[in-house]
């Protein structure tokens, strides 16, 4: 059976990171944890709907779960970060670097 080794560089790099904000379409999904020990998954088409994570703890769905809640876990899409971060690079990179064609 063959192994398939994955590039994880680009995981390291964001390892040490401190994000402030991040966009939501780099958000894979959002899960609030809940004081009764239950969960809230958001993700895919949900996630779609929103201009911020902070818009979603503050909609009125909610409401009746906001005292409850105990710890939000964001799970990012680090590979369309990887993809939109070295398309941004390799072209700003072309500007710079002609390979002579």
């Amino acid at each position: 059976m063959a192994l398939i080794k994955k590039d994880r560089s680009f995981d390291d790099i964001l390892n040490g990171v401190v994000m402030n904000e991040l966009p939501i379409k780099f958000i894979a999904s959002i899960e609030v944890h809940l004081s009764n020990g239950a969960s809230i998954l958001f993700e895919g088409a949900e996630l779609k709907e929103l201009d911020t994570v902070d818009s979603l703890l503050k909609a009125e769905e909610m409401d009746e779960f906001r005292e409850m809640i105990v710890d939000v876990q964001i799970t990012m899409d680090s590979d369309l970060l990887k993809q939109s971060v070295t398309g941004y690079v390799t072209s700003l990179l072309a500007k710079h670097f002609d390979d002579g064609k």
